[in-house]
């Protein structure tokens, strides 16, 4: 293997590990949301706002790395800053108990999010002109990695006793209660998760003696080691800034795509059709991670009320089964991706998806066993998405670096949006209604796919 190949092998397995630290931010909110609730004092419809700031701080992140990547020479040294900084902002996240200050490094945290998601994408789809398609799926299984990590580095840290609840709440609208061993703190809990008017006195109060029973229990202890385990990147990109001779980002001749051709004689409506087809595959990107974000981030609150009254640290190995199966998922596809068709491949997972968020609807929360098995093929048929969308198109239309930028801002926006509007589903209708959401959502994905692969044959043929 000669040098320039070694060292893109060598960029490449870097890539995938710096991409971790976005799997880091996305998983670490599910586990430890309960602690930094009681931690600052906040209701559920309070926390939802989290999203938000994560969500438009991810957007703002994309616009900066859009702003800085002029400079292709300096692509990798800002890779290494970033990765820097979005270590730097974990590490302090959950430092100072106070809802301000925790908003504020939320917005922080998706900042360095997007620019992590940019900057490697970007130099991903540099690096390697031939073959993308599979290195894209590597190199974003780093955040599945990253993902199925975080949860067994948030469990022996979080409190297991701040969202025992009573299943009767008006979320779920259940009758029965929970299980005896739950009834100690169930009230508490109920104000806490609910959002009840009355929390902001007496529910911090009885939040921190409740929360005093755990022992060991500490939310800032997993935010360290996640921004810890991040800095290897950073070191890892600095080095081959000043090492890099940029021979190595030349693209390679060569490609396999069938590109759409824009005929001279029809330009003007060719012409439009491909952007209108590039608009599409941009907003196909918009509920490819809200809906997991969605899921992962609320499924703790959503198993404690349920008539399921499962505690924090049981729905933590529910977590680590959605995000294995969702690395899983990014694995299984890489080698998929190089004998299947890029549209059979994202119509199989989407089908797949569908029926899994209907078996999520009608059983998971009146049985355990359902609830495992369904939380698995919801992760695993959300893997291939992205960047599943992005190769696909590449078999069309040649991707470019402005273009994974709008791909990955409409994905954020969906990050903002979409489990802003499932943390209110479940705040004030019921985990029902969360569920009918997020199923609606697949739905409405895999039809537009459809309809953008429809107008994407039809400029091939023309």
């Amino acid at each position: 293997m000669d040098s320039v190949r070694l060292r893109k092998l060598s960029e490449t397995l870097w890539m995938f590990w710096a991409f971790a630290l976005v799997g880091f931010d996305n998983a670490v909110l599910g586990p430890c949301l309960p602690d930094l609730q009681a931690r600052v004092g906040a209701s559920l419809d309070s926390m939802s706002f989290v999203f938000v700031l994560q969500g438009i701080g991810f957007l703002t992140g994309l616009l900066i790395g859009l702003l800085l990547d002029r400079n292709s020479s300096h692509r990798r040294f800002l890779i290494g800053v970033y990765v820097f900084l979005g270590s730097a902002v974990n590490m302090s996240l959950p430092m100072v108990p106070h809802f301000a200050y925790l908003l504020s490094m939320f917005f922080l945290q998706g900042v360095t999010k997007g620019l992590v998601d940019f900057g490697v994408l970007s130099l991903c789809n540099v690096l390697h002109e031939n073959n993308k398609a599979v290195v894209l799926q590597f190199v974003v299984t780093g955040a599945g990695v990253g993902t199925f990590l975080t949860p067994f580095i948030a469990k022996p840290f979080v409190n297991d006793h701040l969202t025992t609840t009573d299943a009767s709440s008006s979320a779920m609208g259940n009758a029965s209660g929970c299980i005896a061993v739950h009834r100690e703190a169930r009230d508490v809990a109920r104000e806490f998760l609910i959002g009840n008017t009355s929390w902001r006195e007496p529910v911090v109060h009885q939040m921190t003696e409740v929360g005093a029973q755990a022992s060991g229990a500490d939310v800032r202890i997993p935010f360290v080691i996640i921004g810890a385990m991040a800095i290897p990147a950073g070191v890892a990109f600095l080095y081959f800034h000043y090492t890099n001779k940029d021979a190595s980002e030349l693209p390679t001749k060569g490609s396999d795509s069938h590109h759409i051709q824009v005929d001279p004689e029809k330009s003007k409506g060719a012409t439009m059709g491909v952007n209108v087809f590039r608009v599409l595959v941009a907003v196909l990107h918009f509920p490819v991670f809200g809906m997991l974000i969605t899921y992962a981030g609320l499924l703790t609150t959503l198993g404690a009320l349920s008539p399921l009254c499962m505690t924090p640290q049981e729905m933590s190995f529910v977590i680590v089964v959605l995000w294995a199966s969702f690395s899983l998922g990014r694995v299984i596809n890489i080698a998929m991706v190089t004998c299947i068709p890029p549209f059979l491949l994202i119509t199989l997972n989407s089908i797949g998806l569908i029926i899994t968020g209907l078996v999520l609807l009608a059983k998971a929360l009146e049985d355990t066993l359902v609830l495992w098995f369904a939380t698995a093929g919801f992760g695993f048929f959300l893997s291939p998405f992205l960047p599943g969308f992005m190769s696909w198109s590449n078999g069309y239309y040649p991707i470019s670096g402005a273009f994974i930028n709008a791909c990955l801002f409409i994905s954020g926006l969906g990050e903002m949006l979409l489990p802003f509007a499932g943390s209110l589903l479940l705040t004030y209708l019921s985990g029902t209604a969360l569920l009918v959401f997020l199923v609606s959502v697949s739905v409405v994905m895999f039809c537009l796919f459809l309809l953008t692969s429809s107008l994407a044959r039809r400029l091939l043929t023309c």
